[in-house]
């Protein structure tokens, strides 16, 4: 809608107002005869003459005031949830009661006023805020026939995560302009009580009106999920909102079987099946001593266990090792490198140049084509002007290796220039990129010309050009027809990581000793001397599973068993571990490995080939790798290359390794043969610590097709399209991305169920402020359940990457969006804003116009040779107890270390009061001693922030990698309350940067979590409460950055890298 066709606010109120003084002679003898008050008879007639208000205007904030009792308004403020009201056990059967009371208010929207709606708080756990509470309307409160343009319900969410005040705005637009059914959405500012509460949306409520546009027909059924999915059982949980709820909810109970995915088929080895299993425990034993010489065959070349790690460990000695000749070949290498490696100084850049036509502005040659002068300034057609506005700009924003955006003026011709120095003369490779075309000039020759049109990704050409030896001129020229514009440029060199790249840059008498071994280290890493060594270690290592995997091994040393493997020291495995495969002993605090194997008989494999799909199932908690007669079949939380004693790369939560995870291996059934095949399975845990341990496995044909199936309920064109469209927004709270934030619409016309999206104000984000595998791809979301089975198919990935591609051609254009922002904040007046927004806007925004830059190009580095291969299943939708009473300050224990005067080495460890904790010690007080949860001296000194104190207790003897209760470690309480000194001494002390707790989580990770009110909440509680230990919050939330920044260089960039073993000598004895 333009903006000449939205009347003013005043008009309209002024119009309105007319109304109401011309009907006043008529209206109070009718209050008089009816009982009504004149109010409440004149809110009727305002609200029958607001049907025609524009709710939803897109060209400016609407002003939102409201009015009512401030007893009222302090009582629905403070109404509040947590976790445990929102997520209770019983919201499996039925939706779960909103806690927020309806309260009469006044209500104004630009102007035109309604005397009487109900108001009240809405919100489920993210959007909480006390005093900018996200609001409910009700507008048939007091007359059930009033409405609003057909909507009778208003919805204003408070931005409380939406800090850039556009994710919805712009989310719920992108959704309804690319074919996906959605709400429309406003910015409002909201008064309540005289007093403004800054920028809200107004988000359109799903109703009927919403399915009439978008569907054509609002007789169908309508369901909101809330952190809800369609697993086994959880029919119940969808909260019908229009419709017959006997024709929606059997559709659910269909879909929800459909989804469960092997409903026929033959079942090959099922959970009866007989196998064997070995657990290497590396644990000598005078009783086993006879086991230590294990060998995994008896032919001829037969190895032990023992022979392949002593190899192993030659191997890498070797590579570890510098000769004489190595040295001499680092040397030339360092030399070779010094004339090889060249410098590249920063662009300048200058533009755009107008031109007539695309054509012109490829081949006119503008100034800087014929003489690069950075004093020069120009106007915009080009001509040298004193006066003129373009002029060169140096910038070392322009970073190398990404796409950089440029002016989207169409037709024109932007130049960017630099300068590269070059030891000596040589050829030097550049992967370039543009939008639209380009030429490339070196020391003024041209290398390349590319005219098309097209947007810019990495390495779209390679050009080799010739350097001369000192400084060499670089001149590029990007043309745009119109539309965004942009460039990449990345010099191909060696790469070299920092740490080498800057002992590379000192001579070699000034360097530290430091610098030595890391120039040593990465020579002996890449060194094609050593290659050979290099191929011959993965082989070694790889000979681990060659050997046992094969159909034809002989494992009758190892254990029998039924089907069911590893351990449970608590409470939820029991019933799916065989006794003989129970390896607590074997496992716990041993190795985080098992093997299994279980021969299968087949008679014919030819009969297995079919339409349908051969599937293993699989539970498994932490990770696996499966064998089909000795081929790699199938894996999860996998390292690379598997060892005796590997471990997973992630944990995988109880509830869903409790359930079969399908892996589609119907790419494999070649491997099958007639009779005996054996399946081998290398079970994983993520920690030798770890309290439990699962593995059991199944392979069963199903002559199921799932996409097919799937499509029978779901309209497969609008939720591909609806997924992409998450995917490529960064929806990490949707459905796709976490079951949450959806309604499904049983349309009536089809028959089928659609997908909208709600609560979209954590969309234009990368990173997902969630849990989830760092791994995880960027591109595609697929904890909803129904996107998890589409995408192990692999024609339905492809079918996503060609949807999600189609959008971005079509809709994805980053000069509109970015353009978009702008009007955006253009339109967001100062005096809007509520304090905290003014503050977050800015930061917030940047990161937004960021991911719209950078989004496609992400995007079409991960799928440029298809979809990523991605089979994390799903856990169910979480239901929470809460505890039967509050948790309450830990007791202390009795203790020897008692004083006279009632301190106690625990006091005196948390004061950092050396003297007592000297005095402690030498009355015989253990350094170890553990108090409530099992924690130690160490740990309250830890949390208190006492290094001297700790340096002391660990001299002493203290367990630096001692574990509570829960399993935490000293560095887990350092990382959760941001102790940056404590985290940098426990690391330089040898902490355990990879110890994960009960949770399966690191430090890192405890670091990296979201700050919200709940964890605010618990930090409080933990520090004060629990160990009376006061830290200024304001001072822990800006630590914890520097923190996880700190443990993340220990770790691996966005990833945890799994714990070297302790031992990593050969296993001396094995379980028989």
């Amino acid at each position: 809608m333009s903006p000449q066709s939205v009347p003013s606010p005043a008009t309209r109120w002024n119009s309105s107002s007319q109304l109401v003084i011309n009907l006043l002679s008529f209206i109070a003898p009718l209050a008089v005869v009816s009982g009504l008050s004149v109010a409440a008879v004149i809110g009727i007639a305002a609200i029958k003459d607001a049907t025609t208000v524009d709710l939803f205007p897109t060209d400016r904030v609407l002003d939102v005031q409201i009015t009512l009792a401030e007893e009222d308004w302090n009582m629905i403020r403070l109404q509040s949830r947590d976790f445990f009201d929102a997520l209770p056990e019983s919201r499996k059967f039925q939706p779960v009661k909103r806690p927020y009371t309806l309260v009469t208010a006044k209500l104004t929207i630009d102007g035109l006023e309604f005397p009487e709606v109900g108001i009240r708080k809405k919100g489920f756990i993210g959007s909480q805020n006390r005093n900018r509470p996200s609001l409910k309307i009700k507008l048939d409160h007091v007359d059930k026939s009033a409405h609003v343009g057909g909507l009778r319900s208003l919805t204003f969410n408070n931005n409380n995560q939406d800090t850039s005040q556009m994710s919805q705005f712009m989310g719920y637009a992108f959704f309804n302009r690319a074919g996906s059914p959605a709400c429309r959405c406003a910015l409002a500012r909201v008064t309540v009580n005289g007093k403004n509460l800054g920028i809200y949306s107004h988000v359109e409520t799903v109703n009927k009106p919403l399915l009439r546009r978008g569907f054509g027909d609002d007789r169908g059924t309508l369901y909101e999920g809330t952190v809800t999915d369609f697993h086994e059982g959880w029919e119940g949980s969808f909260e019908k909102k229009v419709g017959k709820d006997r024709l929606g909810r059997p559709k659910i109970e269909q879909l929800i079987q459909v989804l469960q995915g092997e409903v026929s088929g033959d079942t090959i080895l099922g959970s009866e099946a007989i196998g064997r299993a070995w657990v290497p425990t590396g644990q000598p034993s005078p009783e086993l001593a006879g086991l230590a010489d294990y060998r995994f065959s008896d032919g001829p070349g037969s190895q032990t266990v023992q022979a392949i790690e002593a190899r192993i460990a030659s191997l890498r000695k070797t590579l570890s090792t510098m000769t004489p000749a190595l040295a001499e070949a680092r040397e030339k290498w360092e030399s070779d490198d010094r004339l090889k490696r060249v410098t590249l100084n920063p662009w300048s850049v200058v533009g755009p140049f107008q031109a007539e036509d695309f054509e012109t502005a490829f081949k006119r040659a503008f100034p800087p084509e014929i003489n690069v002068d950075p004093t020069a300034t120009y106007s915009r057609d080009g001509k040298p002007n004193s006066d003129g506005k373009i002029k060169w700009t140096r910038s070392r924003r322009l970073a190398d290796g990404r796409p950089i955006p440029l002016s989207p003026q169409p037709n024109s011709a932007t130049y960017l220039f630099r300068t590269i120095e070059s030891p000596t003369s040589q050829k030097l490779t550049l992967a370039l990129g543009s939008d639209d075309s380009l030429k490339l000039w070196v020391n003024g020759e041209l290398a390349t010309e590319k005219k098309v049109h097209r947007g810019v990704i990495p390495n779209q050409d390679m050009v080799e050009v010739k350097l001369v030896a000192g400084e060499n001129r670089i001149l590029m020229k990007i043309v745009n027809g119109g539309g965004a514009s942009g460039y990449y440029f990345r010099a191909v060199q060696p790469p070299l990581p920092p740490p080498v790249f800057t002992a590379l840059k000192v001579t070699a008498a000034r360097r530290t000793d430091k610098q030595k071994q890391v120039l040593d280290k990465f020579f002996l890493a890449t060194t094609p001397l050593l290659q050979s060594i290099r191929d011959q270690l993965v082989t070694a290592m790889d000979e681990h599973s060659s050997l046992w995997t094969a159909a034809d091994f002989d494992d009758s040393g190892w254990t029998p068993g039924q089907n069911g493997a590893g351990y449970e020291k608590g409470k939820g495995y029991e019933s799916l571990i065989s006794k003989p495969f129970d390896f607590l002993e074997n496992m716990h605090q041993k190795n985080a490995s098992v093997l299994l194997r279980f021969p299968f008989e087949i008679d014919d494999p030819g009969a297995l080939v079919g339409e349908g799909d051969l599937l293993l199932r699989m539970k498994y908690d932490d990770g696996f790798v499966a064998y089909l007669n000795g081929h790699r079949v199938a894996s999860a939380n996998a390292p690379k290359l598997l060892r005796w004693n590997s471990r997973a790369t992630a944990g995988h939560d109880d509830p869903a390794a409790m359930q079969f995870e399908s892996f589609n291996i119907s790419d494999h059934r070649d491997k099958l043969r007639s009779g005996t095949n054996v399946l081998a399975i290398h079970g994983l845990n993520v920690n030798p610590e770890s309290t439990d341990m699962l593995i059991a496995a199944e392979i069963r044909t199903s002559d199921l097709n799932m996409e097919q199936a799937i499509g029978k309920l779901v309209d497969l064109d609008a939720f591909y399209r609806f997924w992409a469209i998450e995917g490529l927004l960064g929806f990490w709270d949707g459905y796709s991305a976490n079951r949450n934030n959806f309604f499904v619409y049983l349309n009536p016309y089809s028959g089928k169920f659609h997908f909208m999206p709600w609560g979209t104000d954590c969309l234009f984000e990368k990173f997902s402020k969630l849990r989830v595998d760092p791994r995880a791809p960027l591109s595609v979301k697929t904890m909803g359940l129904v996107a998890h089975k589409l995408y192990q198919v692999p024609a339905a990935r492809e079918r996503y990457r060609r949807t999600l591609r189609d959008i971005m051609d079509k809709h994805w254009d980053e000069e509109a969006l970015l353009a978009e922002t702008h009007r955006i904040e253009a339109m967001i007046q100062p005096g809007d804003l509520s304090e905290p927004q003014k503050r977050a806007m800015p930061g917030k925004l940047k990161g937004f116009r960021e991911f719209i830059r950078n989004r496609r190009a992400d995007i079409e580095k991960e799928i440029a040779d298809g979809m990523p291969i991605w089979t994390a299943a799903p856990s169910p939708p979480p239901q929470l107890k809460r505890p039967a009473r509050p948790r309450q300050p830990p007791r202390r224990p009795p203790n020897p270390g008692n004083r006279p005067d009632g301190k106690t080495i625990w006091t005196a460890a948390k004061t950092g009061h050396l003297e007592a904790l000297k005095r402690h010690l030498a009355n015989g007080v253990d350094v170890n001693v553990r108090g409530d949860e099992k924690i130690t001296p160490l740990f309250l000194a830890t949390l208190a922030g006492k290094i001297k104190t700790m340096d002391f207790l660990l001299s002493k003897g203290a367990e630096l990698n001692a574990r509570t209760e829960d399993g935490s470690t000293v560095l887990h309480w350092a990382a959760v309350v941001g102790r940056v000194g404590v985290v940098k001494f426990l690391l330089d002390k040898g902490a355990n940067v990879n110890a994960r707790n009960k949770d399966k989580e690191t430090p890192l990770e405890l670091a990296s979590k979201p700050w919200t009110p709940e964890f605010e909440q618990g930090v409080r509680g933990f520090l004060h409460e629990e160990h009376g230990i006061r830290i200024p919050i304001g001072q822990l939330k800006a630590s914890r950055p520097r923190v996880a920044a700190m443990l993340r260089e220990r770790v691996g960039k966005r990833g945890i890298k799994p714990a070297k073993p302790v031992d990593e000598a050969a296993p001396s004895s094995a379980k028989k």
